[in-house]
């Protein structure tokens, strides 16, 4: 699941259809971002769900999204996009076991096989990061 805050004006159709409705957008939304209803309903930004990892970690790059968040990413999924955010001056955040910690690297101590590298990422802008991180923990 991701999460994901855009960067534009443009109304939200998906929201506007189902305005009133505002459980059914409730449950939406929670489901989307994977989040539980009450970390959904106060999150500062839309939600969003495009589909590829890469593409969202693009958008981040170019700075059409704010921050995104992947539950179990393959290293596959976001290698390139790291890349492209950490160029942009963004951040990018993997929970260890000790919470979220910078992500380095998809090795952990080099013991594992990069292909079985599986953890839920935020990345983003720094203050967006840190915003759903403290909303996470």
């Amino acid at each position: 699941m991701e999460i994901a805050r855009w960067r534009s004006n443009a109304p939200d159709t998906t929201r506007d259809r189902v305005s009133e409705q505002s459980n059914y957008y409730q449950h939406f939304a929670s489901r989307h971002v994977g989040l539980g209803s009450p970390a959904a309903a106060d999150l500062p930004w839309d939600i969003r769900r495009t589909g590829s990892a890469a593409v969202e970690c693009a958008f981040v790059a170019a700075g059409l999204l704010d921050v995104a968040r992947f539950d179990s990413p393959h290293v596959w999924d976001v290698a390139g996009g790291l890349a492209l955010v950490a160029a942009s001056g963004g951040v990018a955040l993997a929970q260890g076991t000790a919470g979220w910690e910078t992500l380095e690297s998809f090795g952990g101590d080099g013991t594992g096989e990069m292909r079985d590298w599986q953890s839920p990422v935020i990345l983003g802008r720094p203050e967006a990061v840190e915003t759903l991180r403290s909303r996470l923990e």
